[in-house]
C-alpha cells in the first residue's frame, strides 16, 4: 500500500496522472480516505510527506470513520477558501471538486495560491457543533448602494453558509451608512435642483461677496460631521439624499444668516409682468436671469443681489425662449440695441408686442389677443 502511495505521490508531483484501480475508492470515499492513506503511511514510517497535515497527531495513531475530522482546522476547506483565508485550488486530477467541503491530505503552498493534490472530502453533520457559530452582519453593498444584512454561518473564521437576513433596527446600520457615505460624499449629497443643493449653492456663492455675514463655508469636512444626522433612520444612499438636508445645513446658522442669504442671493427674482423666474447660480460668477423681452418692458436698470456689489447677467429672450441678448447693462440695452432687435423680431413674432418706448410700455407674461 505504501509503495503505491509513494508511486502516486511521485507522478502528482511531476504532474503524471496515474490511472490506478484503486484511485476512484481512495479519493472519492470520505470515510476512508483520510483514516487509511495516515494509517498505510503511518505503518510504514512514511508520514514524512504528510507530516504538515496532522501535526498533533502521532505516528501510530489510527484514523477511523468516527474521527470524521482534523484536529488542525486549517487544513479545511469550503470552495476554494481555506480556514485561515487563504486561498486554495483543488488539482485538476482531484475526484471531490464536487464536495462543497473537504479535508487537503496533500498541498503545495506558494505565496499566491495553495494547490490541493490530495483530498478528501467532508460532510457538513461531522464538523464539532461547538466550533460552529451564525451570526447577522451588515455590510454596505457598494453595487446596491445600500446597507444589508446577511446572516452567515461560520466554521471557525470559515464561512459555511450566507442567506439574506432582515436588516434590524438598530443604530449599527445608521453607523455602517455613514461610514461609507464618508468617503463616497458626493454621492449622498442632495441633488443641485433640490431645495437644499440650491440652497448651498447660494451660501456659498454669496459667502465671498459679504464676508461681513460670517456664514460657514460647508466644506466637504464639514459636510462629513452631518453625515450622522442625515443618515438616522435610512438605510441607502437614495433615502440619504431625500433626507432633510435642507434643515441640518439652517440648523448650523442664525437666523439672521437664513434671512440674509434668502434675501441677497435668493432662488428667485420677480419681474415687471409679475413672474417670479428661478435665478441660475455658478460660484466666482454673476447669476444668470434667462426672461422674455416682454417680460421687462418698463424695467429701468438691471437688478442686483449681495446687497448691491453684484449685477444679474440678463439671457434676454425672443418668443421661441432662445437668447436674443446677453448684458449685465439693461439701460444701455434700451437705448442702443433694442431697436435693432426689435425691428428683426417684430415680422418673425408680430402677435408679440414690439413697443417703439420700452420704458414706458407695460410688460406681459403671453401676447395679448386682438379685439375683434
Amino acid at each position: 500500500m505504501c509503495s503505491i502511495v509513494s508511486r502516486h505521490w511521485k507522478a502528482t508531483r511531476s504532474k503524471e496522472r496515474l490511472r490506478l484501480p484503486w484511485e476512484r475508492w481512495i479519493f472519492s470515499s470520505p470515510d476512508s480516505c483520510c483514516a487509511h492513506v495516515i494509517n498505510c503511511c503511518g505503518r510504514y514510517n512514511r508520514i514524512r510527506w504528510c507530516r504538515h497535515l496532522v501535526p498533533k497527531l502521532s505516528l501510530g495513531t489510527r484514523w477511523t470513520p468516527t474521527t470524521r475530522c482534523c484536529e488542525r482546522c486549517w487544513l479545511l476547506i469550503r470552495k476554494g477558501l481555506m480556514v485561515g483565508g487563504r486561498g486554495v485550488r483543488l488539482a485538476p486530477w482531484s475526484a471531490v471538486s464536487g464536495a462543497n467541503l473537504f479535508l487537503c491530505i496533500d498541498v503545495d503552498a506558494n505565496p499566491s495560491e495553495t494547490l490541493v493534490r490530495l483530498a478528501s472530502a467532508v460532510q457538513r453533520d461531522w464538523l464539532p457543533a461547538e466550533s460552529i457559530r451564525s451570526k447577522i452582519e451588515m455590510f454596505f453593498d457598494e453595487g446596491r448602494e445600500r446597507v444589508v444584512a446577511r446572516k452567515r454561518i461560520y466554521y471557525e473564521d470559515l464561512l459555511l453558509e450566507e442567506n439574506d437576513a432582515a436588516l434590524p433596527r438598530s443604530d449599527e446600520a445608521t453607523r455602517s451608512l455613514a461610514e461609507a457615505a464618508h468617503n463616497r460624499l458626493p454621492r449622498v449629497l442632495p441633488a443641485d435642483d433640490s431645495a437644499a443643493g440650491s440652497f448651498l449653492l447660494r451660501l456659498r456663492w454669496l459667502r465671498p461677496w459679504m464676508p461681513e455675514l460670517g456664514l460657514p463655508a460647508f466644506t466637504d469636512d464639514e459636510l462629513r460631521e452631518l453625515l450622522p444626522w442625515a443618515c438616522a433612520g435610512c438605510r441607502s444612499f437614495d433615502e440619504v439624499r431625500r433626507a432633510d438636508w435642507l434643515g441640518l445645513l439652517q440648523s448650523k446658522l442664525t437666523s439672521a444668516q437664513v434671512q440674509a442669504v434668502e434675501r441677497e442671493a435668493p432662488e428667485k427674482t420677480q419681474v415687471p409682468s409679475g413672474s417670479r423666474l428661478a435665478l441660475q447660480y455658478e460660484l466666482d460668477r454673476p447669476p444668470i436671469l434667462a426672461v422674455r423681452i416682454q417680460e421687462i418692458f418698463g424695467w429701468q436698470d438691471t437688478p442686483r443681489l449681495a446687497g448691491g456689489r453684484v449685477r444679474v447677467l440678463l439671457h434676454l429672450l425672443a418668443p421661441n425662449s432662445r437668447p436674443q441678448q446677453v448684458t449685465d447693462d439693461l439701460a444701455s440695452f434700451w437705448n442702443n440695441t433694442y431697436q435693432q432687435v426689435r425691428k428683426e423680431l417684430r415680422v418673425r413674432y408680430p402677435k408679440h408686442a414690439w413697443p417703439e418706448d420700452p420704458w414706458n410700455a407695460p410688460a406681459q407674461r403671453r401676447p395679448k389677443r386682438k379685439s375683434t
